[in-house]
């Protein structure tokens, strides 16, 4: 066996072991669709926060509690934001209902800081 110099370590670590680790924590936090009731995923989080802060907007209240847990509130609060988008009522997010909320809560937010 040749020793392998330093140079060539950092460059197969970068390119294989590193990039492997990466590829690992992607997999962790990748959204598999649909989301249901009883779904523990950290977007759900993000969904949460969102779906509170627009119901906020057009008026409506839902005991929402911000976590990672997709809840009977959040159903509702799902319910809610179908007939706000114009969507049919469903109660589970999949990808078109999750990018509109995004859109939603970007849009809403754009017009609170910047009139």
């Amino acid at each position: 066996r040749k020793p392998i110099d330093y140079a060539n370590y950092t460059l197969l670590y970068e390119r294989f072991i590193n990039a492997n680790e990466r590829h690992k924590q992607r997999d962790k936090t990748a959204v598999i669709y649909p989301l249901t009731r009883g779904s523990r995923h950290p977007e759900i989080y993000n969904i949460n926060y969102m779906l509170s802060n627009i119901l906020k907007h057009y008026g409506y209240f839902v005991a929402l509690n911000v976590n990672d847990y997709f809840s009977e509130e959040t159903e509702k609060a799902l319910k809610i934001a179908n007939n706000i988008f114009g969507f049919e009522d469903t109660d589970y997010i999949d990808e078109l209902l999750h990018s509109r909320i995004i859109i939603e809560w970007n849009s809403i937010n754009k017009a609170e800081y910047f009139p």
